[in-house]
């Protein structure tokens, strides 16, 4: 077997096992913030926030051409697009949070 068949299933266990511990204890950052009934409404619009922009965002990626950047530069092209995403969401908020002390 090639061995990225192989290391495959362990990269999707550590994926889920990473987004289940930040998304927990992005919910209790938030909850703790919150004061008395705002926790649940507010959590509840996180959560829906959440999940609708996950589906929009992986509808806007097939739609912008997902499979053509895989048969283009397979996987690596897709994470190096994912990482420059990733940055410039790690800027813009280090930028927001700089302004919000400020």
């Amino acid at each position: 077997m090639p061995p990225t068949i192989c290391a495959s299933p362990f990269a999707l266990i550590a994926l889920g096992i990473a987004w289940s511990h930040t998304f927990l204890a992005g919910s209790a950052q938030l909850t703790q913030a919150l004061q008395g009934e705002d926790r649940v409404r507010v959590q509840g619009v996180s959560d829906a926030a959440m999940n609708f922009g996950a589906a929009a965002f992986g509808a806007a990626a097939f739609a912008a051409g997902a499979g053509p950047l895989l048969a283009l530069g397979g996987f690596a092209l897709i994470n190096g697009v994912a990482a420059v995403v990733l940055v410039l969401a790690a800027v813009t908020i280090m930028v927001l949070a700089r302004r919000a002390r400020a």
